[in-house]
């Protein structure tokens, strides 16, 4: 059982994809050093998370795609902040990115990451607290990332020597009548990210999309059975990763050497993600504390705690809910085939 959470997943991938990642996260990083301002890498940092919609496709249609990925996470992270300003709107537009983030990469077939980043930066958005006359600004170095992520994304398909992937042409109406669940499967997601957003901001936690995150990780699996699988290995690979940033907060850092080892575990996490996703959260998590460190200037310690709550609460909240959405599958089928054999 404990082997199974640590087995290897053997996957075949782009090695180009994860070192322009990398480029890509040292770049933003390194564009607020020399402006001695991190907000536009914060902002920025963002933008990128439109690289991991990559897809070995044909060029005009992958870069077609991942600049309106991009642009709709715009719009979740700009809804995101603009709810703010009414503070119960917050969990309704969490809701509302979740569950049409979910229902159109669904229909679509991009199930990974799928709507994770769109509910991801709502939430984020609903943490933060900027005047209106920034908003332009902030969404500017946000696009400067997605930018960044559109020409990363063409030289790693310029050098991907792996099968193309063939996208076939199906029209709206088709997609969704070979999705029948598709509604309730969005209903639940966006109802287990309001609950999310809602307990999170409810408990005043320090950085409460942490949260949300969790809730929406464990979502992003296939079925119960997964989910349960991946809640274990997320919450084993986050303990361990939890306890290394501990270790890595007593060793005094410069900021250059904190962009660095940023760089390097973005590298490795993203790289293992894919492949165990235990493993992954080991680097994942120090990674995301460093970041927040740099960008916001907190104290590393004072996250852990707030990580660790984040992330167990929000792991049983997206498991409870796909609990209850299986059982409640498995009782309307069950009806329906004791009706049709009657």
């Amino acid at each position: 059982m404990v082997k199974s959470y640590f087995t290897f997943n053997k996957i075949q991938d782009n090695p180009y994809r994860i070192m322009n990642l990398m480029v890509l996260i040292f770049l933003v990083l390194w564009i607020g050093y020399i402006n001695h301002n991190f907000l536009i890498s914060s902002f920025s940092s963002l933008g990128i998370f439109t690289f991991f919609y990559y897809q070995n496709i044909p060029m005009k249609q992958l870069l077609k795609r991942m600049f309106l990925i991009g642009c709709g996470l715009l719009l979740a992270f700009t809804l995101g902040l603009l709810s703010t300003y009414v503070i119960w709107l917050e969990p309704f537009a969490v809701g509302a990115v979740a569950f049409f983030s979910r229902f159109i990469l669904r229909l679509f077939h991009i199930s990974k990451p799928g709507g994770l980043f769109f509910a991801m930066l709502a939430a984020m958005g609903t943490s933060m607290s900027i005047p209106l006359s920034h908003l332009p600004t902030a969404a500017t170095f946000f696009f400067m990332g997605v930018v960044f992520s559109l020409i990363a994304a063409f030289l790693t398909k310029k050098l991907d020597s792996r099968p193309e992937q063939e996208v076939i042409k199906v029209s709206l109406k088709e997609r969704f009548h070979q999705e029948p669940l598709v509604i309730i499967d969005s209903i639940f997601y966006s109802a287990a990210l309001f609950l999310s957003v809602y307990v999170s901001h409810g408990l005043n936690m320090k950085n409460p999309y942490w949260l949300t995150l969790s809730c929406a990780s464990i979502l992003l699996a296939e079925n119960l059975d997964a989910m349960k699988h991946r809640q274990v290995q997320y919450l084993i690979g986050s303990m361990l990763g939890l306890c290394l940033s501990a270790v890595l907060s007593l060793i005094p850092f410069t900021q250059l050497e904190t962009i660095g080892l940023i760089t390097l575990l973005y590298g490795i996490s993203q790289f293992l993600v894919a492949r165990n996703y235990a493993v992954a959260n080991i680097f994942l998590n120090p990674m995301a504390l460093m970041l927040s460190t740099l960008v916001r200037n907190t104290y590393l310690i004072s996250l852990i705690e707030y990580r660790f709550i984040g992330i167990v609460i929000g792991s049983f909240i997206g498991l409870g809910v796909a609990w209850v959405m299986n059982i409640g599958l498995q009782h309307y089928l069950a009806v329906v085939k004791e009706k049709y054999e009657a």
